[in-house]
């Protein structure tokens, strides 16, 4: 996070990194909350109650028509393995994704100055097209867009005056 002074305003940049809880100890093995819709579809059992403009019905239809197991629905969605059950057993009655990646400016009232959407994408691709959505391991091009798309990891705000534009370093 940055702060920066424009004008007579204070604002601060902050990085959305989207990031799941993990801790990726011992070679992998520990804890990570992150899950594929397509590997929880038998624990599904969405309350239309927390899902409004959906009924009972459309919801239990989304889990017959592919909705979930489908690649190219919801199946490679990764959400939150999180579930709280007061008796022990485990389904998901909502399903809770990670958020965008991307970044925010915010006035020092805390009120966003304006959502950037999908911006940081978007530059990312024009700057950087070879290597734009490449993973940790390979760099190739669009080979991690489909779990995760880029991440910016910290908001810094660059240079002295007071058209200081935003820098949002990327993991390499």
């Amino acid at each position: 996070m940055s702060l920066y002074q424009y004008g007579d305003k204070t604002y601060l940049v902050t990085a959305n990194e989207d990031d799941a809880r993990a801790d990726w100890n011992d070679g992998g093995k520990g804890y990570s909350e992150e899950v594929r819709v397509k590997d929880i579809t038998a624990k599904i059992k969405l309350d239309a109650a927390k899902l409004k403009g959906f009924t009972k019905e459309q919801l239990d239809l989304m889990k017959t028509d592919g909705t979930f197991t489908d690649d190219k629905k919801l199946g490679r969605l990764q959400v939150s393995n999180a579930v709280y059950s007061v008796t022990g057993a485990v389904y998901y009655d909502a399903l809770y994704g990670f958020g965008g990646r991307s970044f925010s400016i915010w006035d020092a009232d805390d009120i966003q100055a304006g959502p950037v959407g999908d911006a940081f994408e978007q530059i990312t691709a024009q700057l950087l097209p070879v290597y734009f959505n490449s993973d940790h391991e390979s760099v190739k091009f669009d080979n991690r867009n489909s779990g995760k798309g880029p991440e910016p990891e910290d908001g810094k705000v660059c240079g002295t005056d007071s058209t200081s534009p935003s820098c949002l370093p990327s993991p390499a």
